[in-house]
């Protein structure tokens, strides 16, 4: 016979002196997983510990436990050669009587199941059992799958949500065993489970209750993801969740709405009009969320904007809602709201969009790029002078962001604020004239001045409003001047009288007449100003105004009209206020001036007659 030891972690079982060598029982069991997975070895080794009192059997026993204590390490069965027995020694020593052991079976990565001795009285001998768990490595076909793994799951449920949403449930588990170390273990269940997961084995799912993963249309989203460790166990779970779209029997689907592979798009419209109401309001409230991979931060968010822009909110609520009720939506939302969520990787819009036709009307022509001027006009009569005076107060109405809104704003106050009239475009003056127009009807006395006497524009680009505060009036106005203020003096021609005492009445006086002609005097003084002109053009009209003034009115009375030589200038002022410098390049705007001249002729003959009321 031969000798046999058996060694674990390197210790002889029993402790030298407490026993016989135990027997060794291999049982192998076949481990499957729908096909043949691996084989575990059972070992158990059964044998007695010995000694001649209590002491020794208790000094026996622990030190059997001690031997067992750690797990996963080596357990190795040696036999010395046939026929030998005795000491064990090494190589060096076979010379001497001695021996060497052969090593027969080596099982790694033990698990210690359970260490039992027998219920007897420690008298001389005690029985004991030790239970080891251990699995092959580095052996062929001992493994079909992934060496180092066991108890495998992998399970996916698919349900149907209310949302319109399926639900995709993907949970990959397994259990590593001891191999080399503990982190190997757990790195070889990692491995196998990260093998198993990703939306490649979602696509590779069987069809389940008619839901078909095919196109990009409905390819499930990942929207979480769980990780479990189990370090004590050596156990490592992952739990997927995906979410895609359903369209089966979705209304929706006939528009192309189509929802990118990345993105999980849900919302809800709404139509609501009440009896009293002039329009109906549509609108749409939803979600766009992407997964938990990708960008993160700004670029999120942009992306998640560009896929509401693709959404195209206003088709939706105009393809549902308009088309098939007769309704034409204003393409410019009352409301448009998006509410960021970083955290959960998603946006939240709001949009609401109405029927009114001022932003959108083509046969109004004060409608232009999307805005309308919404103001109320105050209309005052002076009954003496027949001044009428307009003023018009209102803000340019637009939709859309602040900077949409004020940039469409900027553009209608500058078709708004130009010269004369349009039949297509709007005009300051269209708009006050087509109501003075039509108040008067035909009978009007005096038409109204094209150019405003007064304009106020506050601009807010902070809020996306313009504002005007503007006023006409029908006041005599020269060379298309805003404002015009004048007054016009006159001293008519009259004959030179003297006064003496009577040469037959000392006590009476007479007023002869020197039959001497007085010159006749008149004298124009006015204030102009226009705010959209510059200080030379307003010197300029000034010129034209004094001008136009002799021409008009005092050359008719005139001795010598062609020649004027009777014409003289007795006075002349120029003022010019609320002037301000603004650079040698700039023009100077907003200017008030104010000119006078007395002006003094020789009255002609024919117009002498004309006097003779005044004379007598």
């Amino acid at each position: 016979m031969s000798d046999v030891e058996i060694k674990y972690n390197d210790k002889r079982v029993p402790l030298s002196g407490t026993g016989p060598t135990p027997y060794v029982t291999l049982n192998n069991e076949v481990i499957s997983y729908g096909n043949r997975w691996g084989i575990a070895n059972r070992i158990t080794l059964n044998g007695q510990i010995t000694g001649g009192d209590f002491n020794s059997l208790y000094y026996a026993q622990t030190g059997l436990v001690d031997i067992f204590s750690p797990s996963f390490r080596v357990l190795k069965i040696s036999e010395g050669p046939d026929g030998t027995e005795g000491f064990a020694g090494n190589a060096g020593n076979a010379g001497n009587g001695g021996f060497v052991y052969n090593e027969v079976f080596s099982y790694t990565g033990c698990s210690i199941d359970n260490i039992s001795f027998s219920d007897a009285g420690y008298n001389k001998v005690v029985d004991y059992s030790v239970e080891i768990l251990s699995y092959p490595s580095g052996l062929t076909g001992y493994f079909s799958g992934v060496f180092g793994v066991l108890d495998p799951k992998d399970e996916i449920k698919i349900f149907e949500d209310e949302d319109g949403f399926g639900t995709i449930e993907h949970t990959t588990e397994a259990r590593g065993f001891y191999t080399t170390s503990k982190n190997t273990a757990i790195n070889n269940a990692k491995n196998y489970v990260a093998s198993r997961t990703g939306i490649s084995r979602i696509l590779t799912t069987p069809a389940i209750s008619g839901i078909q993963f095919t196109g990009s249309i409905s390819t499930p989203v990942l929207i979480s993801l769980t990780e479990n460790l189990d370090r004590l166990n050596l156990i490592y779970s992952l739990q997927e969740v995906y979410k895609f779209k359903l369209f089966t029997g979705d209304t929706e689907a006939q528009n192309n709405y189509n929802f990118n592979n990345y993105y999980l798009t849900s919302y809800s419209t709404a139509l609501s009009s009440g009896a009293g109401d002039d329009f109906v309001t549509a609108s749409i409230q939803g979600e766009i969320k992407a997964g938990i991979t990708g960008n993160n931060d700004s670029t999120l968010i942009a992306e998640l904007t560009s896929q509401l822009a693709s959404l195209d909110p206003f088709r939706i609520v105009s393809g549902k809602y308009g088309s098939p009720n007769g309704f034409n939506f204003c393409k410019d939302p009352i409301e448009m709201s998006i509410e960021e969520d970083l955290k959960s990787r998603k946006i939240n819009f709001n949009a609401s969009y109405d029927n009114l036709e001022f932003y959108s009307s083509n046969n109004d022509k004060h409608v232009y790029s999307g805005c309308y001027l919404d103001a109320a006009i105050d209309h005052t009569t002076d009954n003496l002078t027949k001044i009428d005076t307009i003023n018009v107060r209102g803000e340019i109405k637009c939709r859309g962001s602040v900077t949409h809104k004020y940039n469409n704003s900027l553009l209608y106050l500058g078709k708004l604020m130009t010269a004369g009239s349009s039949a297509t475009e709007p005009r300051i003056y269209d708009f006050v004239n087509d109501y003075y127009v039509s108040y008067y009807g035909a009978s009007y006395k005096f038409a109204l001045n094209p150019n405003p006497a007064n304009i106020v524009v506050d601009a807010n680009p902070q809020l996306g409003t313009i504002s005007l505060d503007i006023s006409f009036n029908n006041k005599d106005s020269f060379t298309n001047i805003a404002n015009t203020d004048y007054s016009i003096e006159y001293t008519p021609f009259n004959t030179v009288f003297v006064y003496g005492s009577s040469c037959n009445d000392a006590t009476k006086h007479l007023a002869v007449d020197l039959n001497t002609k007085k010159r006749e005097k008149v004298s124009l003084e006015f204030s102009i100003s226009n705010p959209g002109s510059t200080e030379s053009s307003l010197l300029s009209k000034k010129d034209t105004i004094f001008s136009s003034f002799v021409t008009s009115f005092l050359n008719p009375l005139l001795q010598n009209s062609t020649t004027q030589d009777t014409l003289q200038i007795e006075n002349s002022n120029i003022n010019i206020s609320n002037s301000s410098f603004a650079g040698p390049s700039a023009p100077i705007q907003g200017s008030i001036l104010s000119a006078s001249k007395v002006y003094s002729y020789d009255l002609k003959e024919s117009e002498s007659n004309n006097r003779l009321i005044i004379k007598s």
